[in-house]
């Protein structure tokens, strides 16, 4: 079962090295359960976090989305 947690603020999540800015909007974290062992609750709580970044969404040029991308 998957959860969705809510929206973080559309706020300065971070920085990359160089100072562009990385916005909260950008990203998106999601409660899933988490597989493997671990005892009788793992299949049923929703105890891993996954972060997906939109790739379009970050201060990336050309050249660094394509090398993210490989």
């Amino acid at each position: 079962m998957r959860r969705r947690l809510p929206d973080p603020p559309d706020a300065l999540l971070g920085r990359l090295p160089d100072g562009r800015p990385i916005l909260a909007a950008s990203v998106r974290f999601t409660a899933v359960t988490g597989g493997g062992p671990g005892g009788q609750n793992v299949n049923r709580r929703a105890t891993k976090v996954e972060l997906r970044v939109a790739l379009v969404d970050l201060p990336l040029d050309a050249d660094e989305r394509a090398l993210v991308r490989e």
